[in-house]
């Protein structure tokens, strides 16, 4: 066997029960809107293996096999079927599908299941960052905007306040269609804030939405020469 031949060798990994990925993203959904997503658990042998059991971390997340024939693999592989029902909290999904087998070498592949739950109130973008430099006058107010949309026409949006707890911002609202649409300046104070490298907060936004009543944008900051 020459070098290179054992090289490929050592690198050759049969999978005997595993998800083809270890995450499936699924990105945005809203409150009130269900979603289905299918993934694939590659085995070494489909003939000894079974799916004893399928298991989700949320109760809004349901998992199932479906009937699936692999021609071009060799029938290596089970399809199984997710499906994202409202009731998830808004926010940042990250959920887990729990596959178990009859196998005692593998007995069980996880799939990490990730994305957003959106609802009425839309904030523009979801985070921000400033970069300072150390050449830069140290009295230099950085300004960046926020945009924050109210898609549920019958419900008027009222921001109640916005403040950042760690003090690094000045925050200013701005109306730009009453009840529907605001602008949000994010002003930061100065550079002699920073300490390190790098480092972050968060933005935090409260309004009369029952469902959103308190929104976080987090923003970070870094530093260079």
């Amino acid at each position: 066997m020459n070098p290179t031949t054992e090289i490929h060798v050592k690198a050759f990994v049969e999978v005997v029960f595993g998800f083809e990925s270890s995450s499936l993203r699924i990105g945005n959904i809203h409150k009130e809107e269900s979603v289905t997503k299918t993934a694939f658990i590659q085995v070494k042998d489909k003939e000894v293996t079974k799916i004893t059991d399928i298991i989700t971390s949320s109760p809004f997340i349901t998992a199932r096999e479906v009937n699936y024939t692999d021609t071009i693999g060799a029938n290596k592989k089970f399809k199984i079927e997710m499906t994202v029902s409202p009731g998830l909290p808004i926010g940042r999904i990250n959920e887990t599908i729990t596959v178990r087998s009859n196998l005692e070498q593998r007995p069980e592949t996880k799939l990490g299941l990730y994305g957003n739950v959106i609802g009425d109130i839309e904030v523009k973008p979801k985070s921000l960052s400033f970069a300072v430099r150390d050449s830069e006058d140290p009295q230099l107010r950085q300004t960046k905007k926020l945009i924050i949309t109210n898609h549920q026409k019958d419900n008027p949006l009222e921001i109640l306040n916005v403040y950042d707890p760690d003090d690094h911002l000045e925050l200013e609202v701005r109306t730009k269609e009453k009840g529907s649409k605001f602008e949000l300046l994010v002003i930061l104070k100065g550079k002699e804030l920073l300490k390190g490298d790098k480092f972050g907060g968060t933005i935090i936004i409260t309004t009369n939405n029952p469902d959103e009543k308190k929104i976080v944008v987090p923003y970070k900051l870094y530093r260079g020469k």
